[in-house]
């Protein structure tokens, strides 16, 4: 399970466990403003508010969940890596407030090494395992 604990009372703020149906759960990160944590599970990710542990969004992934991740500067946008099939993954970037996925960028499975978007959500970085790092525009 996942802990969130408010660090001055030493008290669980959310006690995140796996949940039927959406999996284990594999990764979790903070938003920029840390208002809300992404907790990535095998199919699913949950987006909390980490002050409340109260669930804000729910995310639906494909096939075996995602990994990595980072949220845009401003909270609207999760940009994470989404296994497709055996052999293509896509680097995704979802809208928090619908769910929706918004742009997909696809790279060979397990050639990912690090994934940022830029704090105006225009931009995405790629970097692989074999030491090329690209930069795609959103918006045009």
């Amino acid at each position: 399970d996942g802990r969130l604990i408010d660090q001055t009372t030493g008290r669980d703020i959310a006690v995140v466990e796996p949940e039927s149906g959406i999996g284990a759960i594999s990764d979790s990160f903070f938003s920029y403003d840390n208002s809300a944590v992404a907790i990535v599970y095998s199919y699913h990710t949950r987006i909390l508010d980490a002050r409340s542990g109260e669930q804000r969004a729910l995310l639906c992934e494909t096939l075996n969940g995602a990994s990595g991740g980072a949220f845009s500067a401003d909270g609207k946008y999760l940009i994470d890596v989404m296994p497709i099939d055996t052999d293509t993954e896509h680097v995704a970037v979802w809208d928090t407030a619908t769910g929706a996925i918004i742009a997909r960028v696809p790279i060979v499975r397990g050639s990912t090494w690090d994934i940022d978007i830029s704090a105006d959500a225009q931009l995405i970085a790629i970097s692989t395992q074999r030491g090329v790092s690209s930069i795609y525009r959103l918006t045009p």
